[in-house]
């Protein structure tokens, strides 16, 4: 879909997609991070972290057990996204603070939720053409929508993450979803981890690639030339890269915080 057909959200064109994936065992995480011009289709950037997953599984609390994973693939990324794509949800959550806000949290940048299925309220009946949508209702409140990207497939869940408002949000996810249900990003960062965990449980060498000078490499790793430009092509706080960083909520209600780099 052209900038043109995108209309207001055309300033969103270089999109991040971000999935993790979990080992047979569930002892161990990886993480990819993509980074997808929409303008072009270009794959900017891919990268790939594991960790362990040092927390069990409890419903609700994704970013507990895969955020170490999560932050590590988006720090190594040189390549900066106008907005991130999270596989998994931002306020349509019980606690009203899901995975995708966690991320925004962490990288100041805009995230949107864009699961493949519920996790918390209902919806009305949608229509079967690409673009229909309709809220999802929790506890009275509207978290964020059902939203049909291909006509008469199943639609993903779209909810705020963090600095975006639900309209936007659903138009990125629709600019981004022009061939295949899931955004682009988000669709290809799946591809990753699924790979990956094959490779890993196959190899038996997760510990060995949770080390980050283990050598292990699954091949898709790449970064475009194209950001081989000035101010561009930098890692962690250097220009172009994500500084991510520990955020606090002063009394006052505004976010606060020293640069506290996750490697």
């Amino acid at each position: 879909m052209s900038a043109a057909r995108c209309g207001p959200v055309a300033k969103f064109d270089v999109i991040g997609g971000v999935d993790a994936a979990f080992s047979a065992d569930g002892a161990w995480c990886v993480a990819a991070a993509v980074v997808w011009e929409r303008e072009s289709g270009v794959v900017l950037e891919e990268q790939l972290a594991v960790r362990r997953a040092e927390f069990p599984y409890v419903s609700g609390r994704l970013w507990l057990r895969e955020g170490a994973a999560v932050l590590a693939a988006v720090c190594a990324l040189r390549a900066r996204p106008d907005v991130f794509l999270y596989d998994g949800h931002g306020i349509a959550h019980p606690r009203r603070f899901g995975a995708a806000c966690s991320l925004g949290m962490a990288t100041g940048l805009p995230v949107i939720g864009c699961a493949k299925a519920l996790l918390v309220g209902t919806h009305e009946p949608l229509g079967r053409e690409r673009g229909s949508r309709v809220p999802v209702v929790y506890r009275g409140q509207i978290v964020g929508s059902a939203l049909r990207t291909r006509e008469g497939v199943r639609p993903v869940y779209v909810s705020v993450g963090y600095g975006i408002s639900q309209a936007t949000a659903e138009e990125v996810v629709l600019c981004a979803a022009a061939r295949f249900r899931l955004p682009e990003p988000l669709r290809l960062a799946d591809q990753r981890v699924r790979a990956a965990q094959r490779q890993l449980d196959a190899e038996r060498c997760w510990e060995d690639a949770a080390r980050p000078l283990s050598g292990w490499s699954p091949g898709a790793v790449r970064v475009s030339p194209a950001y081989g430009k000035a101010g561009e092509g930098a890692r962690g706080d250097e220009p172009g890269g994500i500084d991510i960083r520990t955020r606090q909520r002063s009394s006052a209600g505004k976010r606060d915080g020293e640069g506290n780099g996750i490697q």
